[in-house]
């Protein structure tokens, strides 16, 4: 199912607030998962979500190297940051 506009406010109004669990992949393909204290919607266009996690130094400068070299941008603003694809809008 591809996420829609709609259903991304319908799942973001049934969200609670808490501890959640985030998974995604590794590069390698293996499975990660972590989890995070405050995650909140961010923007509907693009669909955008804000985790806030602590991973430690090294692990954050891994997870940068990999983005920039997958084409992401940050955006940052004090202690606040956004990532973004570079091929998905302003």
């Amino acid at each position: 199912m591809k996420p829609t506009q709609d259903l991304f406010r319908h799942a973001w109004g049934q969200f609670p607030t808490g501890v959640t669990i985030i998974t995604t992949g590794q590069p390698d393909g293996s499975p990660y998962c972590t989890t995070a204290n405050a995650v909140m919607s961010v923007s509907l266009d693009p669909l955008l979500v804000l985790v806030s996690a602590f991973t430690g130094l090294e692990a954050v400068q891994q997870i940068y190297a990999h983005a920039i070299d997958n084409g992401y941008r940050f955006y940052s603003y004090g202690d606040a940051m956004c990532v973004q694809r570079a091929d998905s809008g302003p």
